[in-house]
């Protein structure tokens, strides 16, 4: 089953831009190594003022799903293509690994969204992106926003705060096809695989998380010291995200990532006309789609549909 980890970091598809760390990635000349950290709340800035976005991918077994359909309109580089897998026995430790050692020498300014290599994208302008990142920081004033879902997974259910008001009125739950709902029993070991009741996004899901560089590096810093090799631990974010919740949110509306677990499968639509992803709930082009967990069947149908408009043979 497709499960992204809740500590965030499996099948990553690093898109990146440049670091000598790392052969076989294009370097970009000229990056700055060592900018001064700011305190993290500094980082709530318009589009207008940011020097970019840098979209990280991490993907082993050939292109991430972005770089192979859907048309995505911001470059794309993939991490895992020069993954050597010294760490075959625990890979999210070594993706983990990888990610922190690439934000440590990133500018802390420079926006940088990380995305599963099972996530594609639903054709929403690059424009309309980054303007729902800043609303999302607008309405939360936390700069680091996490994928949100139906599904409780890999967390202690019973922790997660309620959806906060500016989405509360989110129409997602009516496209809800959950198999039931979570229990104390489940939550208390972390094993749950249910929706909460009534069904919400209310649960993280680290198929995708966005931020300035900063507060990332600062958040991988701290899953790195947290990571438990005996138990692999997917709850590792999900702790950050409750432990700091003037830094890290939730997409609880679904701009930035839609996640298909548990949802039915006409919340997402395709548009055979422009080949972009309609969001039935939101009523709005989709920008990423994850064909997360009980949602593979439903992004396998539209994965394929999107490659054959666009020629190519895109599969998960």
């Amino acid at each position: 089953m497709y499960r992204t980890w809740v500590c965030g970091v499996l099948l990553w598809s690093v898109a990146i831009a440049g670091s000598e760390r790392f052969a076989g990635v294009d370097l970009l000349a000229g990056v700055e190594r060592h900018r001064s950290v700011q305190h993290d709340q500094q980082w709530a800035t318009t589009t207008a003022q940011r020097s970019g976005v840098t979209i990280l991918s991490w993907e082993s077994r050939g292109e991430p799903l972005l770089k192979k359909v859907g048309n995505f309109p911001m470059h794309v580089v993939n991490l895992g293509q020069a993954s050597t897998w010294h760490h075959r026995s625990d890979p999210a430790w070594h993706k983990l690994v990888q990610m922190r050692e690439f934000l440590q020498g990133w500018p802390h300014d420079e926006l940088v969204a990380v995305v599963d290599g099972s996530v594609f994208w639903g054709g929403c302008s690059r424009g309309e992106f980054l303007k729902a990142y800043d609303e999302i920081v607008a309405d939360s004033g936390a700069p680091i926003i996490f994928g949100s879902e139906m599904t409780c997974y890999g967390q202690d259910c019973r922790k997660a705060p309620a959806i906060p008001a500016y989405a509360a009125s989110d129409a997602h739950g009516q496209y809800a096809n959950c198999t039931g709902s979570w229990t104390d029993d489940c939550a208390a070991t972390k094993s749950c695989m249910q929706c909460s009741n009534p069904p919400q996004l209310k649960f993280l899901n680290s198929g995708f998380v966005m931020g300035p560089a900063g507060p990332l590096s600062r958040m991988m810093d701290w899953a790195h010291e947290a990571y438990d090799h005996d138990m692999r631990d997917p709850s590792g974010f999900a702790q950050y995200w409750l432990d700091n919740p003037s830094l890290v949110t939730l997409d609880y509306q679904a701009k930035l990532m839609l996640s298909l677990s548990d949802m039915k499968q006409d919340v997402a639509q395709l548009q055979p006309s422009n080949g972009t992803v309609w969001n039935a709930a939101s009523l709005r082009t989709q920008c990423f789609v994850n064909p997360n967990g009980r949602g593979r069947y439903a992004g396998e149908q539209l994965l394929s549909s999107l490659a054959e408009l666009g020629g190519s043979d895109a599969a998960l």
